[in-house]
């Protein structure tokens, strides 16, 4: 709503700059003074906002490289598009989750699933969004194949696992010694895993 929002408020942001303009210069006689005031402020102002956004990009949303980009590559030749994928989450704002690293644009990019899904399952049936959201942030805690795991791999009907070294809490040396966890991809510190059983 705030960005729909943005170009009408602009708008009439103008006018009523436009408007107070005319009325206080009506008020001060001395045109040049007048101006010189008003035009300090609006230079102190550009330069504050030029400065505020010379670096607008939040580090945050910056997670995913070109070892992610070649396994998704990989992913989308190699892995059915039914597959249903687990990836590293972590909490974003309000109550939503999301990835934390290439696996959150296996969605857009392959149209295979993703526990989590892309941030826009917020916007979907309340039902859904509740059970993903309770998903999403029990993914968030993985650290191993316990119980807790194999409970969220079913939950989610996951098939295939996508985990990048150093990012995220589960970390593929924490499901080496896991049954029914065979990795079939490894490049650049990224690594998938193939669900091939119940491992509890």
């Amino acid at each position: 709503m705030v960005i729909i929002l943005f170009f009408p408020l602009s708008f009439c942001a103008a006018n009523l700059l436009a408007d107070g303009w005319r009325f206080l210069s009506r008020l001060v006689p001395q045109k040049k003074i007048f101006t010189t005031l008003l035009i300090l402020p609006l230079v102190a102002f550009y330069t504050w906002g030029a400065v505020e956004t010379r670096s607008i990009i939040n580090p945050q949303t910056v997670f995913t490289s070109r070892a992610d980009i070649s396994a998704i590559q990989w992913i989308k030749s190699n892995v059915p598009s039914d597959a249903r994928f687990l990836i590293n989450a972590t909490y974003w704002q309000t109550s939503i989750y999301r990835g934390v690293d290439g696996g959150y644009w296996l969605l857009p990019l392959t149209g295979i699933f993703t526990v989590p899904p892309p941030v826009a399952y917020y916007w979907g049936d309340l039902e859904n969004i509740t059970v993903m959201i309770d998903l999403s942030k029990n993914v968030s805690e993985l650290k191993t194949c316990d119980d807790a795991f194999w409970k969220d791999v079913e939950t989610g009907m996951i098939t295939y696992i996508y985990l990048k070294e150093g990012v995220g809490s589960l970390q593929a040396t924490g499901l080496q010694p896991c049954d029914g966890l065979v990795p079939v991809y490894s490049g650049e510190g990224v690594t998938v895993i193939h669900v091939t059983q119940m491992g509890r």
